[in-house]
Order: structure tokens, then sequence, then C-alpha cells
């Protein structure tokens, strides 16, 4: 993953943050979002590889009108901010751990009881479990006493529903 400032000739200043195919820019303003679209229409002609117009979209700070956006807005989609936006899966500006963990733990208990060898559902709560866990963090920080709760909880159903003595 790659969150960096661009440098560039046209003094922009754009923040990207990318990973493989999908890329999010951090522009300013209105000029700086058409430079942006201008330099990926060029490496579109270059490489071939456009932007898909029906999953790009513009996301304006709320003080600003999203009709100050008119021009490009036959190129890409403009949403406001307010509308969280969602990358790989989680949205960028605010997330409900509280909900997620709750998700996570009804989980955990559909895994410790499926028919399976208990390897499988240790796998089972290592690759989803944990690594759900920790792809969130990664964007938005889990609250230390939040995890803590989580982990007691999840000990607790451990020691429950556990098929071990």
């Amino acid at each position: 993953m790659l969150f960096d400032h661009i440098p560039s000739t046209h003094s922009i200043t754009t923040k990207v943050l990318a990973y493989a195919d999908d890329i999010i820019t951090f522009n300013h303003n209105i000029d700086d979002t058409s430079l942006v679209l201008s330099h990926s229409r060029d490496f579109g002609d270059l490489s071939g590889c456009h932007l898909n117009h029906s999953k790009t979209t513009c996301y304006v700070h709320p003080s600003i009108p999203l009709s100050s956006f008119h021009s490009i807005s036959e190129e890409i989609q403009i949403a406001s901010l307010l509308a969280n936006p969602i990358y790989l899966g989680v949205p960028l500006l605010h997330y409900d751990w509280d909900n997620k963990l709750s998700s996570l733990l009804k989980k955990l208990k559909k895994i410790l009881f499926m028919d399976l060898p208990l390897t499988m559902r240790s796998i089972g709560i290592n690759t989803y479990i944990y690594s759900t866990i920790y792809f969130i963090d990664q964007h938005h920080p889990i609250p230390d006493a939040l995890l803590k709760e989580y982990s007691e909880k999840f000990l607790a159903m451990l020691n429950i529903y556990s098929p071990i003595p």
C-alpha cells in the first residue's frame, strides 16, 4: 500500500493512497482535480489502462458546492465526503468498531460449532477473524480498551464453546 505525496511540475499538491489498481487522490480544489484527471488520461493513452468512470468518484468537502465541479462531472461521479467513502471495503472517515466486533463474535461462535477438525476451525479463526481486525486496524486503529474487551469476550467464548476440556 502506498500513501505518499506526489511531486508535480504543475505545482499541484496531491496525496495518493493506492493498492493494486485502486487509487485515491486527495486534492485541494477543482483545478488540482482536473490536473489529476488530465494526468490519468495521459497515462491511459500511453498504457491503455483507462479509468473506469462508473467506479470513479470525486469526493468533495461539504463546504464546497458540488456544482463547482460541473466541468468534470461528465468524466467522473461527484459526491460529498459526508458519504464516508469506502476504500478496499473500509470506510475512510469513520468506522463502527463496536458493530464489527459484535459481528465477528457471532462468526466466531459459528466457526466453533462447525463440523470441522479443530485445526481447520483454528485456521478459520486466524485467517478470517484476526485478519479482518488487522486489515481494518491498518485504516482505523482500534482503541486499546475495545480490543482488550473483545479479547476477553473472545477467550471466554473459546472457554465455553471449545471442544477441548
